[in-house]
């Protein structure tokens, strides 16, 4: 997570070789990066395009029905929410460990407080 509204991404494409369509010819390596870059603008783009706008639409849903049960079948989504926990946990370990430690200790106060239970 880079803030509590953003997170940074990225994907990684390795490509060992490009035939040319109908043939056994490959396509040689010098120029295999521009046909792949040309192409990517063309087929994966979109395709990016779609999952952003999906993703963008389940966060917006989530961030509306937080407190709701939700249903997932892909056990690949909950390894992938369980990462996602942890990153945003060391995130905000990362935040309260910058602040001064007569802040944190009230925080915790106020915490014990408000919960009755003390704060990690």
């Amino acid at each position: 997570p880079q803030d509590e509204q953003h997170s940074h991404f990225f994907f990684v494409l390795f490509v060992r070789s490009l035939r040319i369509p109908g043939t056994p010819l490959k396509i040689p390596r010098n120029v295999m990066r521009p046909f792949m870059e040309f192409g990517l603008r063309f087929t994966l783009d979109p395709i990016f395009a779609e999952d952003r706008m999906a993703v963008e639409w389940e966060l917006d849903g989530y961030r509306r029905h937080w407190n709701k049960p939700m249903a997932e079948l892909n056990p690949a989504v909950k390894a992938f929410q369980e990462q996602t926990i942890r990153k945003w946990q060391e995130y905000l370990d990362r935040v309260e460990a910058r602040k001064p430690k007569a802040v944190r200790e009230r925080d915790a106060a106020a915490k014990k407080r408000t919960t009755g239970k003390a704060a990690r």
